[in-house]
């Protein structure tokens, strides 16, 4: 159900990237400012992620979508080793399946630039800055996600509050301060979906894509740990 999940939200994050980026698309011209399409496709995403969430496999499986957040579970006792690695098992795999199937729906489209698909790439200030910004993106959600779950009255709303997380504000800031370019990619973090959209780009950008794929998949490990130190306190 995670490769259906994360299948899921690559296929969205694709839709969203090719709709708003793709000039073979008229939103492109239809919508010529860059920061009112991120705000756009960050709500696409935010919503897509809270309806997956909230949707009856999601609810049954605790839609784990994010290595990093699984791995935080796993240090807080709420999942079973084995379980922990199948679930990055089956979010590689489907976040990969999800844009195989992405590049064959929507074809040059969402394989060419400038969407590329849909990968987020360190921006013009370097990696270092890239990899900050990635550190304080995941441990905002992981923040977000103990609080909400730490709180019976809130409990119920945590997956509306992730998936918030993903929405305007988030997408196009990281973008705003040079940190990362987003090719009409989700801003939601997470080192499966980073990996799912490097499959076909490593290939035409091999050391480029590499480097990013280091930063998106280390930064979110690194930040979600020390945070579950401190909620076991």
């Amino acid at each position: 159900m995670e490769a259906w999940a994360l299948g899921t939200f690559m296929v969205a994050a694709g839709l969203a990237a090719v709709a708003l980026g793709s000039p073979q698309w008229p939103a492109r011209t239809a919508i010529p400012d860059a920061t009112l399409r991120n705000t756009l496709a960050g709500i696409a995403m935010g919503l897509t992620a809270v309806g997956i969430i909230h949707s009856p496999w999601g609810k049954r499986s605790g839609a784990h979508m994010n290595p990093a957040v699984t791995l935080a579970f796993l240090r807080l006792g709420k999942t079973h080793p084995w379980d922990a690695l199948f679930y990055g098992i089956a979010q590689t795999l489907g976040g990969t399946l999800g844009v195989l199937l992405a590049a064959a729906l929507f074809g040059a489209a969402f394989t060419a630039p400038p969407v590329t698909y849909a990968a987020t790439l360190p921006g013009p200030r370097g990696p270092l800055v890239a990899f900050f910004a990635e550190l304080v993106i995941s441990a905002g959600l992981m923040l977000v996600i103990l609080l909400f779950m730490a709180s019976a009255r809130l409990a119920k709303f945590t997956g509306i509050a992730a998936g918030s997380l993903g929405m305007a504000p988030l997408v196009d800031l990281p973008q705003r301060a040079g940190a990362w370019h987003v090719d009409r990619s989700s801003a939601v973090p997470g080192p499966a979906r980073s990996a799912a959209a490097r499959v076909r780009e490593v290939a035409a950008r091999r050391r480029h894509a590499l480097h990013s794929l280091w930063l998106r998949t280390r930064a979110p490990l690194i930040s979600t740990q020390p945070l579950c130190r401190l909620s076991e306190l």
